[in-house]
């Protein structure tokens, strides 16, 4: 008996090539979608589970209340992990990690590494694999150095590297040795970090104090069995004798929650992502699955037509209702079966395109191992199981005599399941559209909106410490007539400005005031080409401007003059932007004295607004200030767009000849801002793809539902043409139902994607407003594709010489 189910089911397949086909195509193309998410979802899910501690190593986050929003960070006080060790006996130890890259001198030769720094203990908390050396005593010594395997080999090849040296020159000039303790089994790229280098600090041997701290990041391992919930609700109480105020807290991210739920934290140089990409993945590959499977229902049942004769010579011949239904659902499984198979080949194929769209580095045996396989299978039997059910029913139910008495079949089908399918269908893909559209409106924003500065050929040099040599340096770059202007500055644009600080508005003081102090040369502004509105620049011409107010200031307080000292600080000359200006209801601005906590001097000038960070988030007030002594200093350089690539070599040389031993790479402002908004990229690539393939599976879907409604009323159709209709006249009452259906679909998927896209938007600070013409845009696209779909099949039966159906009567 299966034998022979297997046998007809082949048959039905070849005799309908293009319904199988076409079925075969939705189930292949929602098969393999879902297995590239699945792939990529538990990816994403493993990030440092390999760790064998990673159930009790928690991040230490501190929270600050009194800022609306809530903010959040983990550069804690470095002093926190040892006192949470000695205040709560649960927690096993403790480690700092600070993320970083920096340049190493080999054997003279410059080279950058990504590098951490930590307590000499982390090996006990992140168990990495030690291929060579002591892991007990690698990092025991300041001077110890632990390196990746693929470093090791990279820098000393062919060679033991264990006992070699390299060396760091700090911002101050300074020589550090470092000598290679071990080396490491590179970090796997499904960790929240990674480092070619480990370096040593020893433990911090300050009183926690959170009036006044340097901030690190850190790590507590808790014990096994340790009661993690009670710790942190003991936590608040314990810490407020450390000056712990009533508005901060600190929170416990469990370690495998840091690459996906880490959020608006602030935390450079991780490997984080986003827990909600993985939920808008998960979906919108669901959904793509369901089209292929409501097509696959509405197909099977197009096809029924053909196979009613077959049920009825069955029936007649003793086959139970029920064994019917068994071999319509076997061959649903069979078809998934085959479907899965192709999906995983499809899947393969299409792997490395995935990776890149989404930026990622999955291999065929991270989508293909058993367990990912077994889960594929399951879900073809069950999409199988359940998109069978229906034709299998609707079939076996079917009475013998009543088709083998009717030529036609006596099939009289009803059409609401499949509509409310097909309206389910195009709903689907007009919610994918409207994201589309959505995501990329605001990728346009980001892009476009203006940003206070000129971002066009501004290259910018790597941070370093310029020692003697700025103004030479300076001096040699401008001496190129490629070159309009140079400037230093103490600001990493697009990702940190280098000092910020907060304080209570004196106006308001249930809202808070964030401040960002940028600190360039007097070339600054022009380089960047920041319109100066009210008052003037720093200038060469006045003296005053470049005083060293700060070493003025620390001599003062160091003679117990206050008086002076606060005098100094008042006299140190500000430029702010009109934003905060605004902020703190300074009517004529200029020569203004502030004296407001962490903002102090005498206002000079007042620029227009400049972003220099993230338009995803609100940009501090900015004021800039005039700078001595260029450490960790970032050089900005603004080409006139003449022979790009023979400045660049310029640059190149000069640099050599000033910082032979520092490495040379360069960035342009531009690149570095568009790498902002990466993961809002991949969305709207992941989105336009899968909009594409959801609005062709359901063409295909309305394809078939066209089909079985011209079948039905081929008699009609042939009828009305005797009678004198024409054929625009019967394509157009044909078509009618299908742009109800699809506008009955716009009706219902046009709230559900303003709801969910205007969710996704309230996670920005600057974002567009959802129009009106994204819906309608959207509506047009989906009853074009529909219209174009129904149309061939419609004009098709219009256009039959009606004598060849009615001479049949």
């Amino acid at each position: 008996m299966i034998r022979n189910f297997l046998t007809i089911g082949y048959r039905n397949f070849r005799k309908g090539r293009i319904y199988s086909f076409t079925n075969l195509f939705g189930l292949v193309v929602g098969l393999s979608s879902v297995m590239l998410i699945i792939a990529y979802i538990r990816y994403e899910l493993s990030f440092d589970k390999h760790f064998s501690n990673s159930d009790r190593i928690y991040y230490l986050v501190m929270e600050s209340n009194s800022t609306d929003p809530i903010e959040r960070t983990v550069q804690t006080p470095e002093a926190l992990g040892k006192t949470l060790a000695a205040e709560f006996f649960e927690i096993e130890t403790f480690t700092s990690l600070l993320p970083y890259k920096t340049t190493y001198l080999v054997d003279d030769r410059p080279v950058q590494l990504n590098s951490i720094m930590v307590n000499p203990n982390f090996l006990e908390i992140f168990d990495l694999p030690i291929t060579q050396g002591d892991k007990a005593t690698a990092l025991k010594d300041k001077s110890g150095i632990v390196l990746s395997r693929e470093t090791a080999e990279k820098l000393f090849p062919g060679t033991d590297a264990v006992g070699k040296t390299l060396t760091r020159k700090s911002f101050n000039g300074a020589l550090t040795y470092y000598t290679v303790t071990a080396i490491a089994e590179n970090i796997p790229a499904n960790t929240h970090f990674s480092a070619d280098v480990i370096l040593s600090q020893p433990v911090s041997t300050q009183t926690l104090n959170f009036r006044g701290y340097s901030g690190l990041p850190q790590y507590i391992l808790f014990k096994p069995k340790a009661n993690i919930a009670r710790v942190e609700a003991r936590m608040q109480n314990v810490l407020t004798k450390y000056n712990l105020n009533k508005t901060t807290s600190i929170r416990l991210l469990p370690l495998i929650d840091i690459h996906l739920r880490t959020g608006k934290i602030s935390s450079a140089n991780l490997n984080l992502s986003d827990i909600r990409y993985i939920y808008i993945f998960g979906i919108a590959a669901v959904l793509i699955l369901l089209i292929g499977c409501i097509n696959y229902m509405n197909l099977t049942t197009a096809q029924a037509l053909q196979r009613v004769k077959e049920v009825g010579i069955r029936k007649t011949l003793g086959s139970g209702r029920a064994q019917l239904a068994f071999q319509f659902i076997g061959e649903s499984f069979l078809f998934f079966v085959l479907a899965t198979g192709l999906g995983a080949i499809v899947s393969v194929l299409a792997l490395p395109v995935f990776n890149k769209l989404l930026q990622v580095n999955l291999l065929v045996s991270d989508l293909l191992c058993l367990r990912n396989l077994v889960l594929f299978l399951l879900i073809s039997l069950g999409a199988g199981a359940l998109s069978g059910i229906y034709p299998a029913l609707f079939l076996s139910k079917l009475q013998p005599a009543s088709i083998l008495k009717d030529r036609s079949g006596g099939l009289n089908i009803n059409f609401s399941l499949r509509k409310i399918l097909i309206v389910l269908q195009f709903s689907i893909s007009l919610v994918l559209i409207v994201a589309t559209i959505v995501v990329w409106q605001q990728l346009h924003l980001f892009n476009s909106r203006p940003l206070g500065f000129n971002k066009d050929h501004l290259l910018i040099l790597p941070s370093i410490h310029l020692s003697s040599k700025p103004e030479a340096f300076k001096s040699k770059l401008l001496s190129s007539p490629n070159i309009g202007s140079v400037s230093f500055a103490e600001l990493n644009l697009g990702n940190s400005i280098g000092n910020t600080s907060s304080m209570t508005d004196p106006a308001d003081s249930s809202h808070s005031l964030h401040f960002g102090f940028v600190y360039g040369d007097q070339d600054f502004l022009k380089t960047m080409d920041i319109k100066v509105k009210s008052g003037r620049d720093f200038s060469h011409e006045s003296p005053s401007d470049y005083m060293d107010y700060d070493s003025l200031y620390t001599a003062a307080r160091k003679e117990s003059d206050t008086k002076l000292a606060d005098e100094l600080l008042y006299q140190s000359p500000i430029i702010i932007t009109e934003s905060l200006a605004k902020a703190l209801r300074l009517k004529q601005p200029v020569n203004e004295v502030i004296k407001l906590g962490a903002l102090q001097g005498t206002v000079i000038g007042v620029v227009n607004d400049f972003q220099v960070t993230t338009l995803k988030e609100t940009s501090p007030l900015l004021v800039y200030k005039p700078k001595k002594g260029w450490f960790g200093t970032t050089t900005y350089i603004r080409l006139n767009n003449r022979n790009i690539p023979e400045s660049i070599r310029y640059i190149e040389q000069t640099w050599k000849e000033f910082f032979p031993t520092e490495n040379f790479h360069y960035s342009f402002a531009d690149d570095n801002l568009q790498k902002l908004y990466e993961s809002e990229n991949r969305l709207a690539s992941i989105f336009t793809s899968f909009a594409l393939l959801a609005i062709s599976i359901s063409a295909l879907g309305l394809f078939s539902l066209a089909a079985l409604v011209v079948k039905q009323r081929t008699k009609e159709i042939s009828i009305r043409k005797v009678l004198g209709a024409s054929v625009s006249g019967i394509a157009l009452l044909l078509s009618r139902d299908f742009i109800i259906l699809i506008l009955i679909a716009v009706v219902i998927a046009s709230p559900v994607a303003w709801y969910g896209m205007n969710r996704w938007l309230q996670d920005f600070a600057n974002r567009i407003d959802i129009q009106w013409w994204t819906f309608v845009l959207a509506a047009a696209l989906a009853l074009f594709t529909g219209v174009l779909t129904v149309s061939l099949q419609t004009i098709k039966a219009a256009k039959a010489n009606p004598t060849e159906s009615l001479k049949r009567e």
